[in-house]
């Protein structure tokens, strides 16, 4: 895509008033969300986000600064994100709470959304013993010219990383992971080297659990719907998001587990200590999930 301007979608934030389950929340904002696959404007059904405290400061509601109202509208079956998560959860791997909707707005009905938890800082802080680090979203580069590239630890992306949370390093904690991983690729070392940066056991567990749910779009298959968190003195993980293409299988959409196109998974399954470790945890993973 050298010389193709990315295309940028301009993202509108308003104040509206919610009531959620009763309760009033004045002044907060909201804006649509998605892309191709779940875009819709209000003339269809949109997803929405919702930022309570982006016009008050400090505004929460049940402790939660914000989240997403997914409207399903890639799932005919309203269940794979609701089901998704505790598959994660069960090997593991910290994931956002989830429940189901019924969205009206200015007294027009909407129908059934999946309310989900937003990973921010709140999100951070229930799961991590520091939830102060770097928080980055993954989402794909959408170009002028219609295509679209995926992002991943390789040097020349790093630059389309969005932070969410954390202090503004530029994208060097990002860069030093695509250092890492060039450095060491094929090497002996591999595994004990990366290791002391990366955290495999989350990884190997986020990956046995993206199998077991057939998460096609995904980070080990598609390089898509994650977060990278680098915990402050500890170790970087990959958080999973966005399942309304989960309980698929690989070749559905091309993909193969043998060839997953995630560098770190890939990687992973081309080191045979790490290999090891990844079908251990998926061996458990079949035995928590029975």
């Amino acid at each position: 895509n050298e010389g193709t301007e990315a295309y940028s979608q301009e993202v509108v934030w308003v104040d509206a008033d919610i009531v959620y389950d009763g309760v009033p929340v004045p002044s907060v904002g909201l804006r649509l969300k998605g892309r191709w696959g779940s875009w819709r404007s209000f003339e269809d059904k949109p997803s929405i986000k919702l930022d309570f405290n982006r016009y008050v400061d400090g505004q929460e509601l049940e402790e939660l600064e914000g989240f997403t109202l997914n409207n399903m509208i890639s799932d005919c079956s309203f269940m794979r994100e609701h089901m998704a998560y505790p598959v994660y959860e069960a090997m593991g791997v910290p994931v956002p709470r989830t429940a189901y909707v019924w969205m009206t707005v200015n007294g027009e009905d909407y129908g059934l959304y999946i309310n989900v938890e937003g990973i921010d800082d709140v999100f951070l802080d229930r799961h991590y013993a520091n939830g102060n680090g770097n928080l980055y979203d993954a989402d794909y580069i959408l170009w002028g010219d219609g295509t679209y590239t995926v992002l991943d630890f390789y040097s020349y992306l790093i630059q389309f990383f969005e932070q969410e949370e954390g202090d503004d390093v530029a994208g060097e904690d990002l860069s030093s992971i695509a250092e890492l991983l060039d450095t060491w690729e094929g090497t002996e070392s591999f595994y004990e080297e990366t290791g002391a940066v990366i955290d495999w056991d989350h990884h190997q567990r986020m990956v046995a659990a993206e199998m077991w749910i057939g998460q096609n779009d995904g980070y080990s298959l598609n390089r898509n719907n994650y977060l990278v968190y680098f915990e402050p003195e500890s170790l970087v993980t990959i958080q999973p998001w966005d399942h309304d293409y989960a309980f698929l299988h690989a070749s559905d959409w091309g993909f193969s587990w043998t060839n997953p196109q995630g560098r770190l998974t890939n990687l992973c399954l081309s080191d045979s200590a790490c290999r090891a470790d990844q079908l251990a945890r998926i061996q458990e993973g079949i035995e928590v999930t029975d």
